[in-house]
């Protein structure tokens, strides 16, 4: 997986691999069609950080989409699906949004940015504007 890593992403690294703690599958396929998740833990934080910068890239492996994701504590999920329902509208429309660390929607609209920091505050901002 060390190898991996550094190989799929073209990453220069120190004798050709990322340092992991860790790393193991959870979990059984759902269809034959998905994978089964990975979960990763690096030693080095910069490891992480730059592996995280490369992956944000499409990332194709054997033809298939392969994302990367950061593993969350229970609450920050909690907060994170609670920015669903806009997001699923912004997608709608076909407007361009981030949901960002913890739980921070940012939404760029007309060269602008927006950002809601809040459900409430969110669903508010887009019934506000009349393209929404």
């Amino acid at each position: 997986m060390e190898k991996w890593i550094s190989k799929i992403l073209q990453l220069e690294t120190k004798n050709g691999r990322v340092k992991l703690e860790r790393a193991h599958r959870i979990g059984t396929p759902v269809s034959v069609r998905y994978s089964r998740h990975m979960f990763v833990r690096f030693h080095n934080f910069m490891d992480r950080q730059r592996v995280m910068n490369a992956a944000r890239q499409l990332l194709e492996v054997e033809g298939e989409k392969k994302p990367f994701f950061q593993d969350f504590s229970v609450e920050t999920q909690r907060k994170r699906s609670g920015f669903d329902e806009p997001r699923k509208r912004l997608q709608d429309i076909g407007f361009r949004y981030a949901l960002t660390y913890p739980a921070t929607l940012r939404i760029t609209v007309d060269n602008s940015v927006k950002v809601f920091n809040s459900l409430e505050k969110a669903i508010y901002g887009l019934s506000a504007r009349s393209d929404c």
